[in-house]
């Protein structure tokens, strides 16, 4: 958004009801009823295919997203909560920090960024 050469009152309260209207149909095109379908049918399908393979995880779900949909799998594997898998997750990255940057490449290149 850029504001107008002209600050006078009126360009500015045109300015100001343009700019307001143009978000407004923006929002409002986003926020359509078959567009909120279309983004909750997309999702279910990609988490559908997320929860068959390990990689399509990574790519497209962080952290809380995942664990609110891995429940009942954590359940399964005898996890009663996703605040005990963090709590798991969590005691096994501090007992074992050099495997978890052996596969994390983000958080080795963390390490070695801080460590410069």
């Amino acid at each position: 958004m850029q504001i107008p050469a002209d600050l006078s009152e009126a360009a500015s309260k045109g300015w100001a009801r343009t700019s307001a209207r143009q978000f407004a149909e923006r929002a409002a095109a986003v926020l359509a009823e078959r567009e909120i379908e279309a983004a909750v049918a997309e999702y279910q399908e990609r988490l559908g295919r997320a929860l068959a393979d390990p990689a399509e995880v990574l790519v497209w779900y962080p952290g809380k997203d995942l664990l609110a949909a891995l429940t009942g799998w954590l359940a399964a594997k005898g996890v009663p909560n996703a605040g005990e898998f963090r709590a798991r997750m969590r005691d096994w990255i501090r007992a074992n920090p050099d495997a978890t940057v052996a596969a994390l490449i983000e958080w080795r290149r963390l390490r070695d960024t801080l460590n410069r």
